[in-house]
């Protein structure tokens, strides 16, 4: 099934899985693929060996680990709803009775939890979870295999594998326990919550957990080799059902067209704000070789070099069903693959249909160096064991052969790989880097080159994110979202990163991170967030909102009505262009009045001061040009001046009780939609028009409040009864 992708490009992927499933010979499995173009969602194979009824793209899938990107998502809405914080230590969440069984469970946080460096033992490991695991599945044996006895059972008494944040271990307590804590921190299931933050907000209707009365004509069911590895195949669509109280690292069922629209939601900033997400794409600072998946490993998510760019997303497994979720940022593209059968090839069948999907979507890749070039990079004693290896090969000249027929690679029999000095070859700590280049060869079917400290976005709204070095990011055409993360970064909204002036580029969001930016928002009306560093900050064209953040900075807003936020204690930042009659200084961060602030002359410049501390300097402005209506900030208090709101806006609280201003002086030229006003908290603010609640009128159009006086719309508060509002929801000055 594919929407705007075109008929060519459909067909030419349905081949690739047809073509793939079928020389892997595993059951079945579907894809969905969503780029600038459109959708793509394709089926190969059977859901049923059994029937033989064909697999279609909408059957249901265990998606196993993936879950773990929607309990981390979840935690981050938890968080933007200022439930809880990532800094939060387990004791506060979790009750003695847990933590009791947990070393170190006083010093371990929220955020090492989701990014794995807890250190907290992984019940999985435990031999006795897969023997009693076995003997439910195979002799029905009742055992209780709650959370808490979890717990109980196959982490308590197990030592921690290192101090909380030193290091990375994959563990699947960790993500139990976030599902724990997000019912302690909701007093909700964990069902309910990830349906009221993710699946009902993206609409995601095909999306069950273990427990659910789940729909068995869109099951698709599981196959393994499980038993005595004897080749036969067992249906293990059951195995693990028992344990439906785990769900937050591993208990959620879905399709690939319901992950796929979860991944492009995530990672197109359309699931969390900017800072969340920017969370997200944190990547723990430890060392690559210590991260046995992926790369680099987030929030519950991680970052992989492939040989057509670098990917983010995550992987599932659960006896038989196998997941692959996966978004490349320099083409916003996201693609989703879901089988129902293991496989212990070399790649295995889903890596090797994600990369006949790519090499369908992107072209094959193009490698840089040869394959002579690539194993004289390796360490030779590792090439020389690698020949070693294969049977048939005896020599370099051989293995490079091997290596550039793809067919014969492809075909290549498990038989003619000696497994022994093959495991030996790549669990060898001497050769870790070697053998992390050739597992990806191997899983990708090309070299995957260094890492590139330059990412280039396209005409999509793409989502960039850089890493603790010094990155080139270029966001393209479009509203892209850009994390400069650590290092001394150059980041561009625009086409070009070298590009000058500021005439193209779309609404972007960008974040400095650490160290010392230079960043461009380029043509649209961008935020610019310089966070921590002495940074240099340049609007350019657009309505630009842009705050230097920690340290020093310079800010330029170029053309345009631009705000500059100022914050108190993060350093004294220089703002270039102020334009008297055009721009703003917003004040909100500074907890005071136009009052309060100190504003004098130095040589030509204006300096702005609270306290005695010099917040910002105005280059080349006159201090007698300066009022009160140049500076805002978010609420009524002190004798500010508010700017008249120009209508047609759609305006977000947030969390807290908000004011929101729909008229000031004189009626907006249209009206201004209000997504969540809370009743009881938040406060509409009608000034200097000399009226009452009398004078207005609230109607309802549909599920909306409407707010109109003299027949002029002011104010639309959508998915708020008209009935239910009163004359203390508003306030008239």
């Amino acid at each position: 099934m594919n929407q705007n992708i075109s008929p060519e490009l459909a067909q030419q992927l349905q081949a690739a899985l047809d073509s793939t499933l079928e020389t892997t010979g595993i059951a079945g499995a579907t894809v969905a693929v969503i780029n600038s173009e459109g959708t793509w969602y394709g089926a190969s194979g059977v859901s049923n060996l059994e029937t033989e009824k064909p697999l279609n793209p909408e059957d249901l899938f265990n998606i196993g680990s993936t879950s773990k990107s929607f309990t981390s998502a979840t935690i981050l809405k938890l968080v933007e709803e200022e439930k809880l914080s990532l800094q939060d230590t387990l004791d506060k969440w979790l009750p003695d009775s847990i933590i009791g069984n947990i070393p170190n469970a006083k010093d371990i946080s929220i955020e090492q939890l989701l990014n794995n460096t807890s250190g907290i033992f992984n019940y999985t490991n435990n031999q006795q979870f897969g023997s009693d695991q076995l003997a439910i599945f195979l002799d029905g044996a009742e055992l209780d295999i709650s959370r808490e006895a979890i717990i109980q059972n196959y982490v308590a008494g197990e030592d921690s594998y290192f101090a909380p944040g030193e290091s990375f271990e994959y563990s699947n307590t960790n993500y139990l326990l976030l599902g724990m804590i997000i019912e302690s921190v909701a007093g909700n299931s964990y069902q309910n919550e990830v349906n009221r933050l993710i699946l009902e907000p993206l609409g995601l209707d095909n999306t069950y957990f273990f427990g659910d009365q789940i729909p068995e004509k869109i099951l698709a069911r599981s196959y393994a080799d499980l038993i005595g590895q004897d080749g036969i195949l067992e249906d293990t669509t059951e195995v693990f059902s028992s344990l439906a109280f785990t769900l937050a690292d591993g208990g959620i069922l879905s399709n690939s067209q319901d992950v796929a629209r979860f991944s492009n939601a995530l990672f197109g900033g359309e699931l969390l704000t900017p800072e969340s997400l920017n969370y997200m794409l944190s990547w723990a600072n430890i060392d690559e070789s210590e991260v046995e998946v992926g790369d680099e490993y987030g929030l519950g998510i991680y970052e992989e070099q492939t040989p057509w760019g670098e990917i983010w997303g995550h992987d599932g497994g659960a006896a038989g069903y196998i997941s692959k979720m996966r978004y490349f940022p320099e083409t916003d593209t996201t693609v989703v693959v879901l089988t129902n059968q293991a496989s212990a090839s070399s790649p295995s069948a889903i890596d090797s249909i994600f990369s006949a999907v790519n090499n369908t979507l992107f072209g094959e890749p193009k490698n840089d160096i040869t394959t002579e070039e690539w194993l004289d990079s390796l360490n030779n004693n590792f090439v020389n064991d690698l020949i070693d290896v294969v049977d048939g090969i005896d020599s370099k000249a051989d293995l490079i052969a091997l290596i550039d027929d793809q067919k014969r690679l492809a075909e290549l029999d498990d038989d003619a790989i000696n497994t022994e000095k093959f495991i030996q070859l790549i669990t060898n700590p001497d050769y870790a880097d070697d053998s992390t280049q050739l597992q990806k060869f191997l899983k990708f079917g090309g070299i995957v080159g260094e890492e590139s400290d330059v990412m280039v976005g396209d005409e999509g709204d793409n989502t960039l994110a850089g890493e603790d070095r010094n990155d080139t990011l270029a966001g393209g055409l479009g509203n892209d979202l850009i994390f400069g993360q650590g290092g001394d970064d150059v980041l561009r909204g625009d086409l070009n990163n070298r590009s000058s002036g500021g005439s193209v580029g779309g609404d972007d969001t960008i974040y400095g991170g650490a160290g010392n930016d230079r960043i461009g928002g380029k043509g649209g009306n961008d935020t610019i967030l310089g966070e921590a560093g002495n940074d240099r900050i340049w609007g350019d064209a657009g309505d630009d909102t842009i705050w230097g953040g920690l340290g020093n900075d310079t800010l330029n807003g170029g053309s345009g009505n631009d705000v500059f936020v100022l914050k108190q204690n993060q350093g004294t930042d220089t703002v270039i262009d102020f334009q008297v009659d055009l721009d703003s200084i917003d004040i909100s961060g500074l907890d005071v009045n136009f009052a309060d602030i100190d504003i004098t002359q130095q040589g030509k410049d204006a300096v702005i001061a609270v306290d005695g501390a010099d917040i910002a300097i105005l280059q080349n402005v006159n201090v007698d040009s300066l009022s009160a209506d140049n500076f805002i900030r978010d609420d009524s208090s002190g004798l500010l001046s508010f700017p008249q709101p120009s209508g047609d806006n759609t305006i977000s609280g947030g969390a807290g009780a908000d004011q929101f201003w729909i008229a000031v002086a004189e009626t907006a030229d249209a009206a201004n939609t209000i997504t969540d006003f809370t009743s009881g908290e938040d406060v509409i603010e009608i000034a200097g028009l000399g009226i009452s609640f009398a004078d207005i009128s609230i109607t309802q159009q549909e599920d909306n409040a409407l707010i109109a006086i003299n027949g002029v719309d002011l104010g639309i508060l959508q998915g708020i009864n008209a009935n239910s509002l009163t004359v203390d929801n508003f306030a008239f000055v």
